[in-house]
């Protein structure tokens, strides 16, 4: 029985009742679907269930991440080179507030939240060299309390380990400025790497380095068990070489990085570039997408096996439902699709399509 049926079935069941609150049925769990979106109206969307029903808020500039702050409470983080966070109330469907990073720092699109939902994490760079820096916020108010070095140049997503302590950064490696847009400034000279830091203290506890240089480090996530699946897109007009690599990646603490296993051509239809990344702890398997390519990937991540994938349009967001028991990817042309987790295939009873709507790159489930 779904969502909807349970909720018919419980208004024709106490619907001529005059019970008292506590004698109600419960509400079921609501899982809202959220993304940035918009092509030249900029803002948050979400759909409370695909197909029941969805909105959007606008806020005048593009986002990247979207991340839970507190009940109902949505943080929106500007697509780079933005220096925007910006909070909704799902409840009241508006948003109420909004506060820029200094003016000496530039937003990379990612933020993560401490494990006790106190503190707020951004990844932000200095425009005049790229040098990385993680922002740090009261997650109440948004003040800014304070920030210490990314670990490399150009960082990008974050995220804590499951010691509750410990921040994982992929720093891409690449310097790029506003006024020049996506040209990079350092592409001689990159080096990109996955930094694990102190999430008190900012202290550095390691770095990996991949032996591609070409290869930015760019999006990752983590299971429970302290696993890392991270993903790279590849500076090719600036390789030596014509070889195709990996873009999909695992990593356990004091080892070295392991590419994940796939055909060539796979690899090579992905065009260098892979867009974001979702782990599904009940099934322990990762998601990669890669819009250049068309493409989402699934991998195990005790192994790094390839496990299947799914042809889609321009895809980029993905997410995995609350229960793990979906994949959910988006793109550009307002599509969702969703994946079954245990069979890696396609529901198409589930497919959904907003028109007039734009997903960007980063898809989030959330439970309220």
């Amino acid at each position: 029985m779904n969502r909807r049926q349970l909720l018919q079935l419980s208004a024709l069941a106490f619907g001529g009742l005059n019970l008292p609150a506590w004698a109600l049925p419960a509400k079921p769990p609501a899982e809202v679907i959220l993304s940035a979106q918009g092509k030249n109206d900029f803002g948050l969307g979400w759909m409370d269930e695909p197909g029941l029903s969805a909105g959007r808020i606008q806020t005048g500039f593009r986002g990247h991440q979207v991340v839970g702050i507190g009940r109902n409470r949505i943080l929106m983080v500007a697509r780079r080179p933005g220096r925007t966070l910006a909070v909704a109330d799902l409840a009241s469907r508006e948003l109420n507030q909004s506060v820029d990073c200094p003016a000496n720092r530039v937003l990379a699109g990612h933020a993560c939240v401490s494990p006790d939902g106190r503190t707020l994490f951004t990844t932000e760079a200095d425009e005049t060299d790229g040098a990385g820096y993680i922002g740090i916020y009261r997650a109440d108010t948004l003040a800014r309390i304070g920030e210490f070095s990314s670990g490399g140049i150009g960082p990008h997503q974050l995220a804590f380990m499951p010691d509750g302590r410990t921040l994982i950064v992929a720093n891409g490696g690449l310097h790029t400025r506003a006024e020049t847009g996506k040209k990079v400034l350092n592409l001689a000279t990159m080096k990109p790497n996955l930094t694990y830091l102190d999430g008190q203290t900012g202290a550095v506890q390691e770095q990996q380095y991949l032996a591609e240089a070409k290869a930015g480090i760019r999006h990752l996530a983590v299971t429970a068990t302290g696993d890392v699946v991270f993903a790279t897109q590849l500076q090719r007009a600036a390789m030596d070489n014509t070889d195709v690599n990996p873009l999909g990646w695992l990593h356990r603490r004091g080892e070295s990085p392991r590419a994940c296993s796939a055909p060539v051509n796979l690899w090579a239809a992905m065009a260098d570039y892979a867009g974001s990344v979702v782990v599904n702890s009940r099934h322990a398997t990762a998601g990669i997408t890669s819009p250049r390519g068309d493409i989402a990937c699934f991998f195990r991540i005790g192994d790094g096996a390839l496990a299947g994938y799914h042809r889609f349009h321009d895809v980029c967001g993905i997410a995995s439902t609350s229960d793990d028991s979906a994949f959910v990817l988006s793109n550009s042309q307002g599509l969702v699709r969703v994946i079954d987790a245990a069979t890696l295939k396609e529901l198409p009873e589930r497919r959904q399509t907003y028109t007039g709507w734009q997903w960007d790159n980063h898809l989030s489930v959330m439970t309220l």
